[in-house]
């Protein structure tokens, strides 16, 4: 009797047992990391956009973006007396191109601050020369042209 109750337990809890564990296995599996993507596209004056040719980034670059970002939310936050939070930075790696036997890659930057302000044009010139000065720290490969700068408010007026 005490053989046949020990091995009704036993038929229970070996199925339970043997399915928790499966589940954990199942659920612990590695899923392979999403590939980011991106694509440029240029808009032609006709309306249309045409498609460019990309360059994939490498994780050294990503970190390099990241960090300019970072620098750039606190110097604006500096000038504009907001939070970090308010400030919303994304830079863009563009075409690499040669000038004079040197290869230079253009910056593309657009700010977006969360604030209905706007603000005096002498802060925002300096906001645009921190820009500069940023990606000038580093190397003299990295170039920021004034039309790839983006300036805007939480009402999407423009300020630079």
């Amino acid at each position: 009797m005490v053989k046949s109750k020990f091995k009704k337990r036993l038929l229970l809890v070996v199925p339970i047992v043997l399915s928790c564990l499966l589940f954990g296995f199942i659920v612990k599996q590695e899923t392979a990391k999403p590939k980011v993507t991106s694509e440029m596209f240029e808009l032609l004056p006709n309306g249309e956009s045409k498609r460019m040719s990309g360059s994939t980034l490498d994780e050294a670059d990503v970190e390099m973006i990241r960090e300019k970002e970072n620098k750039l939310k606190s110097l604006i936050a500096q000038q504009t007396k907001l939070d970090k939070e308010d400030i919303n930075v994304v830079v863009t790696l563009g075409s690499i191109s040669k000038i004079d036997g040197k290869a230079s890659q253009d910056i593309t930057c657009s700010i977006v601050l969360n604030t209905d302000a706007i603000f005096e044009k002498q802060i925002i010139q300096n906001i645009v020369e921190d820009l500069k000065n940023v990606f000038k720290q580093d190397s003299v490969e990295l170039n920021v042209k004034k039309e790839n700068i983006m300036i805007t408010n939480s009402n999407n007026i423009v300020l630079y």
